[in-house]
Parts: structure tokens; C-alpha cells; sequence
């Protein structure tokens, strides 16, 4: 069993295992390919992961690469690896894509962390070319039990504490009213960490620089020998994120995406200049499109031309939204505060 401060390396131990049926497709130590013919049946493997009793996380690094890769006729059949979850039933409870690849995209040190469902009793690798043809390339693979430690525990609420007050300034003083600017900074908070922070990844993942991992304690490392040397059939269907609303209909109406971006930004435009007035909304408007255009890239993934229009038009959403709250909703706001402050004048005349 190739383990390692704790680590296992599956792609060591395939290599190690001629029994094993991707063994045939090991090219050295450090290096997996994974070729499909047109016509060919789809690659597709597991192995049990040796993972101990008290192990709840599980970070993951990989490097991988499509060369000449054509999706299937679904749009989720690509080149992947991924970790499946199960009961002591078998059932499946969730699964977690370390890494995709299609035609010639690479990505090199994607790092997560998976956190191990409720009651899930085993963890599976999945190796998949579901592709038409190509080729999928795995350079790197290294999966490590760790646990949290404090600094995480504690500072992400610092972190969301901050990221609140940075909102809070950004809502500006047009507005008297605390209460609203408050109100504000938590609503773009929450959007934030619903389509930004973590975005549609569910695991945790790291932003700018990698995890910065601390010796694992013994009781959490791999069981040596204890990794099935079997090719074990994993689904292969369209993965469940869990992704929010917003996401399913982005995905769904994907015709009509940029109208999406922008029409969703109209409303929360609206919504924000309601509350704290038009620069200050403008501002919170901005910097939340920025932010969840500009998230992925903070988490290693690239940046495509479709991020640069669905950025053009959740701008393009702010821009209409503020012409419509100055031409349309600001007078009235005026009018009904102009006639909150003249009752209580009348009622002390």
C-alpha cells in the first residue's frame, strides 16, 4: 500500500497492483491514461478507498488533462474522477468530482476537501472516460484524511465577519438608517456565499494559494491493505450538487443564459438601492457580480469567454436596474419619506 505521512497514492498503488484492471493503463508511478476508441465501451473503475472509522474529511490534489476529448451525447460525459460515497447498504449518498477534463483542457493541483456524509460507511475512486473518444490523462492523484483544525474553525467566521464589514462600507451613508445598511450588507452577504463563496462546489475549496496542511494525526492515516484490487461498476450518470435555484435554471435555460445574468441582477439591483439608495446599491451590485464571476478563477479554475459575457451582462443588469430605480422607484421613495417626516411635524403643530 503506497502510504505516505498519512497519504495515499492511488496511482502508486495500480501500478503497484498488476491485478488490478487499470493496471493497463498505467504509463509510470505518477502518470494514468485513459483512452477511448469511438465505438468503445466507456471506461469506467473504482476502487475502495482504505479509509478508517474516525476519518470525516478527506483532501484531495489532482492534476488532470483531456487530449482530443469529445463529450458524449450528454453533457456530463467527459473525462473524470470522482469520490463516491456509500452506505452500509451499498446505496449511494453522494458524490464529489475531484477533477474533469474535455477536448484539451488541463488543470494542474486542483485541491478540495470532501466532507463524509452522515452514516456513509465507505468511500469509493471513480475512474471515468465517458467521453466519445480521446484520451484522459491523470498526472497527479494524492487523497489525505485530515481533520479541522482551529484557525479553520474559528477564522472563517472572521473571515464572513469581515467579508460583512467590507459590505457594510461599501453600502455607503446616503441612508440615516443603520438598520438598512445592515439589512444590505447581510443580503449580499448571503448571495455571496450561495453563488460566489462556494459557488456550485459544495466541497470546501481552497481560494488563491492551496491548503496549508499540518501533520495528520495516526489515528486518521489509510488502513494499509485494504484497497480493492477489483474494478468495482460505478454510475454513470449526471452528478447531483445540490446546486441552488439560480443554478439549476442557469444550466436548464442555458439558451437564454445572458438574460438570466442580466435579469437577475436587475432584481437585486433594485433590491439593494431600495434599501441604502442608488451608489451605495450600485457599489453592492458591482462588487457581488465581480465576485461571483471572478470566485472560480480565485479557485484555480479558467478563465473562458463565457465568464467574460456572463460578467458584461450581470453588469449590463446593474446599469438597467439603476435606470430603472432612478426613473421609476426613487420618486416614489421620495414622495412616501417626504410624507413620513410631515405627519410627525403636523402632529407636533
Amino acid at each position: 500500500m503506497p502510504l505516505e505521512n498519512a497519504a495515499f497514492h492511488p496511482l502508486r498503488h495500480i501500478e503497484a497492483t498488476q491485478a488490478s484492471p487499470l493496471h493497463r493503463f498505467v504509463v509510470d508511478a505518477r502518470s494514468l491514461e485513459l483512452p477511448r476508441l469511438p465505438g468503445s465501451s466507456p471506461i469506467n473503475h473504482a476502487i475502495n478507498l482504505p479509509v478508517g472509522s474516525t476519518t470525516r474529511f478527506l483532501h484531495s490534489r489532482i492534476s488532470i488533462e483531456a487530449i482530443d476529448l469529445v463529450v458524449g451525447s450528454k453533457r456530463w460525459e467527459s473525462g473524470r474522477v470522482l469520490i463516491m460515497f456509500h452506505d452500509k447498504t451499498d446505496r449511494l449518498m453522494s458524490t464529489i468530482p475531484l477533477g474533469s477534463a474535455e477536448f484539451d483542457q488541463r488543470f494542474d493541483g486542483l485541491e478540495l476537501v470532501a466532507e463524509f456524509p452522515d452514516h456513509a460507511a465507505e468511500a469509493k475512486l471513480v475512474f471515468q472516460n465517458l467521453g466519445s473518444s480521446g484520451l484522459l490523462r491523470i498526472d497527479e492523484l494524492i487523497i489525505t484524511p485530515v481533520i479541522e483544525s482551529r484557525w479553520w474553525t474559528i477564522g472563517r467566521w472572521v473571515v464572513a465577519a469581515g467579508w460583512f464589514g467590507w459590505f457594510f462600507v461599501l453600502s455607503g451613508r446616503e441612508t440615516n438608517s443603520w438598520l438598512r445598511r445592515l439589512l444590505a450588507a447581510g443580503v449580499v452577504l448571503y448571495l455571496a456565499a450561495s453563488l460566489a463563496f462556494p459557488g456550485p462546489w459544495k466541497p470546501h475549496r481552497a481560494i488563491g494559494q492551496g491548503f496549508q496542511l499540518a501533520p495528520t494525526r495516526g489515528e486518521l492515516a489509510f488502513e494499509a491493505g485494504s484497497a480493492s484490487l477489483e474494478s468495482i461498476p460505478a454510475p454513470i450518470d449526471k452528478i447531483d450538487r445540490g446546486d441552488t435555484l439560480i443554478v439549476r435554471l442557469k444550466h436548464r435555460l442555458r439558451s437564454i443564459r445572458p438574460v438570466l445574468h442580466a435579469g437577475l441582477f436587475v432584481v437585486i439591483t433594485l433590491g439593494l438601492a431600495s434599501l441604502v439608495g442608488m451608489p451605495g446599491g450600485g457599489r453592492l451590485a458591482i462588487a457581488l457580480a465581480i465576485a461571483i464571476e471572478g470566485s472560480q478563477v480565485a479557485y484555480g479554475f479558467k478563465w473562458e469567454l463565457s465568464d467574460f459575457w456572463d460578467l458584461a451582462f450581470n453588469l449590463l443588469g446593474v446599469a438597467i436596474g439603476l435606470a430603472f430605480f432612478s426613473r421609476t422607484l426613487q420618486p416614489v421613495m421620495q414622495k412616501l419619506l417626504a410624507t413620513d417626516r410631515i405627519i410627525p411635524e403636523r402632529r407636533r403643530g
